[in-house]
């Protein structure tokens, strides 16, 4: 199978965006039970290859997650003919991605509180500001991605630009958004404030823009290299985190995090159809999985390495499994009430 059809790709988003959501939360456990402290414990005999790990899937998961959302922008807007009122839009996206914050900064405030023993102005400006609340600063950022493309959008829909637009074209295209990504960092380091997580959403919306393109053409003929491309992504990422720093990490990172993109749908697209029952719950559950992971994380990491001394890779495993089954508990129980069900999402 040396070429895939635009429908098998769109069949293949939600199975990406579950793998995607899956990496955040390994990679999320390889670095509470790695060596460079992400989280306040970290279990006895830490090693650095959990570190590695981290990093590693640090450059894939969620820029594939956003890359696929533009995607199926690409699809719902410019084939399907949707998202033509923007108060509508703004109003399904802020539902789906705003409206469960604060029910979910009730489960992840009190975590870290107790863990990190923050000032009062360090949780007003994570929190109320939003510039960094824990997990939940992706939603902030996806909003904005949508919010800003939509807009862009629909600017140069009035001249039919997307309609006429060729691969050069949006090639050219592409390295605007990338200095878009690349002043987003600058602006960080001159002390612009990330409120409500609008800088992390420029530095994001490159990936949107290259799933976008990914749907409008035709790169069927590629498929024969997926397997190829993958093993490379793979190289070329082991490579970047090991040896390369400073200026060319700060340059080349979101072509290396791009060519992983585009490695991990093809891959998927062309090799991976998961019918077990075990994906089939995390596939439906996978926003609530985020949303919840992170503090299981913590409690199970601390409680490890207060009692039972665990070293780093078997935390790493428990905290994986354990993590993973106590969200889809806690969403299982949610499920059942109803006004939890609508504001977090949760499939029935």
């Amino acid at each position: 199978m040396n070429s895939i059809s635009k429908e098998r790709e769109l069949q293949s988003c939600d199975t990406v965006k579950t793998i995607a959501m899956l990496a955040v939360v390994i990679c999320h456990c390889a670095a509470a039970c790695a060596r460079q402290g992400w989280f306040v414990v970290s279990p006895v005999k830490n090693t650095i290859a959990l570190g590695y790990l981290s990093s590693f899937l640090g450059m894939y998961h969620i820029q594939t997650f956003v890359f696929v959302s533009g995607y199926l922008f690409y699809f719902l807007k410019y084939e399907l003919g949707k998202y033509k009122k923007p108060l509508e839009f703004i109003k399904k996206k802020a539902l789906r991605l705003l409206a469960p914050y604060p029910v979910a900064c009730l489960w992840v405030l009190p975590a870290f509180l107790f863990f990190y023993h923050p000032s009062s102005d360090r949780v007003f400006k994570k929190f109320v500001l939003g510039e960094g609340p824990s997990q939940l600063w992706f939603l902030f950022m996806l909003f904005w991605v949508f919010v800003e493309f939509y807009f862009i959008s629909k600017i140069l829909d009035r001249y039919n630009f997307f309609q006429k637009m060729t691969l050069k074209t949006a090639v050219i295209v592409g390295i605007f958004f990338y200095l878009v990504d690349f002043c987003s960092p600058l602006l960080d380091r001159l002390g612009v404030p990330n409120v409500f997580q609008i800088l992390a959403a420029f530095r994001y919306i490159f990936y949107f823009y290259a799933g976008f393109v990914f749907r409008k053409f035709d790169f069927s003929k590629l498929y024969k290299f997926a397997e190829i491309f993958l093993a490379l992504s793979a190289v070329i990422t082991l490579h970047f985190i090991s040896f390369v720093h400073g200026k060319l990490e700060f340059i080349f990172m979101n072509f290396v995090s791009l060519f992983n993109c585009v490695s991990v749908f093809m891959f998927v697209a062309k090799h991976l159809n998961p019918k077990s029952k075990i994906f089939e719950i995390i596939n439906k559950y996978n926003f609530q999985i985020y949303l919840f992971h992170q503090q299981i994380i913590y409690v199970i990491i601390f409680l490890l390495d207060r009692y039972w001394a665990v070293y780093s890779c078997p935390a790493f495993a428990i905290s994986i499994v354990g993590s993973l089954a106590i969200s889809v508990g806690i969403t299982f129980v949610l499920s059942k009430i109803k006004p939890a069900r609508v504001i977090l999402g949760i499939k029935q």
